[in-house]
């Protein structure tokens, strides 16, 4: 019996991130202009909080605390080693691009 390997919460939210970011042409080029002007960490760091704010911007719209809270904590907490390696590829991808 072949077992399949799931993976992480972590790793399957960075895969899904760049997926919806791969596939919007705009929010590609405005994160890939970010790459190329900015540092790693700076950039990793941009990335958090930039999501951080759109998530309270989405939320501030649901008038229900409960659901307001649940999904809060849902989308929000992931810690900097996610956003570092979103970070790390969309630069590898700028600099394999932009060769």
């Amino acid at each position: 019996m072949i077992t399949e390997i799931q993976p992480t919460a972590s790793q399957q939210f960075i895969d899904d991130f760049l997926i919806v970011v791969e596939n919007n042409y705009e929010s590609w080029q405005r994160i890939t202009e970010m790459a190329e002007t900015t540092h790693l960490f700076q950039f990793a760091q941009d990335l958090s909080d930039n999501y951080d704010v759109l998530i309270e911007q989405a939320l501030n719209q649901i008038g229900d605390k409960f659901t307001r809270d649940l999904l809060r904590q849902l989308l929000n907490g992931w810690g900097s080693d996610v956003w570092y390696k979103i970070a790390s590829y969309i630069q590898e991808r700028v600099e394999e691009d932009g060769n």
